[in-house]
């Protein structure tokens, strides 16, 4: 999913929603006029639900009508997310996983490297990836 770009809040703190990266720019430009009033945290979970939707392919008219109707049970009170926490959960990981990787290539900076977990699985064996496809290019590092 592509970040969108700032957006202000409420005491001029900037945050990213993350649209489904199948959506064009008039259509992100579009769901964001359609989440106005709504909390950033409900606002990306409808998002995260429109992007499961969508890769399930069970959206049978257009992503912004469907996204309409999400908004529609969220102002009602009755929207169970049922796809958006997988969504959310695997955009997590990717984050996860690029900071890893790009932690890797700049070994030399001073900054800690935040909140990835060297110990897990996934990254660890990406890393051992990369440390091979250092030695076959005859890279030290």
């Amino acid at each position: 999913m592509g970040a969108s770009k700032p957006m202000e809040v409420g005491g001029g703190q900037p945050f990213h929603l993350y649209y489904p990266k199948a959506l064009s720019v008039a259509e992100q430009e579009e769901a964001s006029r359609k989440l106005a009033g709504i909390s950033n945290a409900l606002a990306q979970q409808l998002l995260d639900e429109l992007a499961a939707g969508m890769e399930a392919r069970v959206i049978q008219k257009s992503p912004l009508a469907y996204l309409r109707g999400l908004i529609a049970r969220a102002r009602a009170g009755t929207f169970t997310p049922e796809g958006a926490f997988r969504t959310a959960d695997a955009r997590k990981r990717r984050a996860q996983i690029d900071a890893a990787m790009r932690s890797r290539e700049v070994e030399e900076c001073d900054h800690p490297l935040g909140a990835v977990d060297p110990a897990d699985p996934l990254i660890r064996r990406l890393l051992e990836l990369q440390d091979k496809a250092r030695e076959k290019r005859g890279e030290s590092g």
